[in-house]
Parts: C-alpha cells; sequence; structure tokens
C-alpha cells in the first residue's frame, strides 16, 4: 500500500479530488472513504458546496465495489455522498431531491438492521446511532424544501426511534436536536402552541449537556425569542412574517447544514423588517 500523503487544509480542491481519486483506484477504501468524508466536511462547511459536490459525484461509481469488498464502509460513503447533495441544495436546483435519494437507500439498507435495545451490545449502539442521523438528516431535507409538515412528521420518527437508546449520553444531543427540528417545522407550518411546547422539550433534553451543545442551546433559545415575538400583543405581520421566513428557508436550502444551525430570531427580524418595510 502507498504512503498516505499528508492532509493539507489549504490544498486545491481538484489536486485533493485527484488523491482521492487515486486511492479509490489503487482500492485503498478505508483511506480513500476517511479522506473523502474530511474533504466533504471541510469544504461544505467553508461555504466551497460546489467542491464537495463535485467530489461526491466523482467517487460514488466507486460503490458498488466497495459495496463487495468492504460494506462496512458503505455506512459513512453514503453518509458523506448524501451530506455533499443537501450542503449544495436549495429552491434553484434539484440537489436536495439528490440528498434524499442517498439518505433514503442508508435506510433501506441499514434500518431493517436494527435490533431491539434490550438485544443490542453496548459497544454497538455508535453504530446504529449514524443510522438515526440519516433519518435526522431526511427531516432536514424536508425542512430546507419549505414541506414542514413532513420535516415534523420524520424528525418525530427519529424520536421514536432514538427512544429506544434515550438512556444513551451520545443520543442525548441528536434527541434534543430533532425536538427542535420538530418546534422548528411546527413554528413554519404556523402552529404557534405546538412549537412553544416542543421547544420546551427540546430545552429540557439538553439538561446536564448544555455545555456540550452550545450552537443547538442558542438557537433552541432564539426559537423560543422568535416565538415570543409573534405572540407579542404589538405584532401584527403574522402572515407576511411566516412567508418571507419560508422564502429565507428555501433560498438558503441546505448550504447552512440544517436546521440545527439555523437561528431563528434573527430571520425572524429580517422577516419582520422586510414585511414592514413592503407594507410601507
Amino acid at each position: 500500500m502507498s504512503e498516505r500523503p499528508e492532509y493539507n487544509p489549504d490544498e486545491d480542491p481538484q489536486q485533493r479530488m485527484e488523491t482521492i481519486g487515486n486511492a479509490f483506484e489503487s482500492q485503498e477504501y478505508e483511506r480513500a472513504v476517511k479522506d473523502c468524508a474530511e474533504a466533504i466536511t471541510k469544504w461544505s462547511r467553508e461555504g466551497r458546496q460546489d467542491a464537495a459536490l463535485e467530489l461526491a459525484q466523482k467517487i460514488e461509481v466507486y460503490r458498488p465495489q466497495i459495496a463487495e469488498a468492504q460494506p462496512e464502509l458503505l455506512n459513512a460513503f453514503d453518509t458523506k455522498l448524501a451530506e455533499a447533495y443537501l450542503y449544495a441544495g436549495d429552491s434553484e436546483n434539484d440537489n436536495l431531491a439528490g440528498a434524499e435519494e442517498r439518505y433514503q437507500r442508508i435506510l433501506e439498507t441499514k434500518l431493517t438492521e436494527v435490533p431491539e435495545k434490550g438485544e443490542l451490545p453496548e459497544t454497538e449502539r455508535r453504530k446504529y446511532s449514524e443510522v438515526f442521523h440519516a433519518l435526522d438528516r431526511l427531516g432536514d431535507v424536508a425542512f430546507v424544501s419549505g414541506e414542514y409538515q413532513e420535516a415534523g412528521e420524520r424528525y418525530a420518527d427519529a424520536i421514536g426511534k432514538r427512544d429506544e437508546f434515550a438512556d444513551d449520553p451520545n443520543e442525548q444531543g441528536p434527541l434534543a436536536c430533532a425536538t427542535y427540528g420538530c418546534a422548528a417545522s411546527a413554528f413554519m407550518a404556523g402552529n404557534i402552541e405546538n412549537a412553544q411546547r416542543l421547544s420546551k422539550e427540546a430545552m429540557d433534553k439538553l439538561e446536564g449537556i448544555e455545555d456540550k451543545e452550545v450552537l443547538l442551546r442558542d438557537n433552541i433559545q432564539a426559537l423560543q425569542e422568535a416565538i415570543n415575538r409573534y405572540n407579542s400583543p404589538d405584532f401584527s405581520q403574522h402572515e407576511r412574517v411566516l412567508e418571507k421566513l419560508d422564502e429565507s428557508v428555501r433560498q438558503t436550502g441546505g448550504s447552512g447544514g440544517g436546521v440545527k444551525r439555523i437561528n431563528f430570531f434573527e430571520l425572524f427580524v429580517e422577516a419582520e423588517k422586510e414585511a414592514e418595510e413592503n407594507e410601507g
């Protein structure tokens, strides 16, 4: 096996793609999957979604070989392919449909393997949390597509399947995040009472791990502030602001990485200002 080159975060994306492609060609699948995961994560979160998507599209051709040679790598491989499509998806393209297809593929091949909690050895729990991650992400895909009822149902499905493992410390944060997704979906659908209740449930699920989930904690609080503003006696732009919020969510798409990273109070203030300016 050839010596693995040191990962250079400043390397040109095309060079990086060539290095990763060579690893797949030489059937060094473990190394190749790890490197492509690092690159897709880095580029997606740096605003280089086009590069991440290009890499995903180039390497997907190797999926059958991975499935045959090292099927244990498929879940990580498929997860990163789907992530590249999610981050590159918005209302102007069909990449969200591409993310949907790839997350569904993970569930088709993996979800039936998840046993009952009592049958699952402690050391194996983390493996199945990756499957639950696909359920979370399907909620994100629906949410940033503007399908808020569908998103809420998908987040609820993720919560229901995760509840079997609710005593696992690794699942506490994801449970809170999925509950936040339910709350945000209810808010965007105009079901403010449910949004208020669910946002409190999400915050309650963070008890004891707030310092590990600072972004999620802050954004749950931001959603609660947006709900309070919506319910305030001096607020009258209910329908217009929700329309502006919907427009903003669809335009941003998956580039922010899903519902966990959305600050609804900031979006609400911007939407309220725009609605007032248009009225004037």
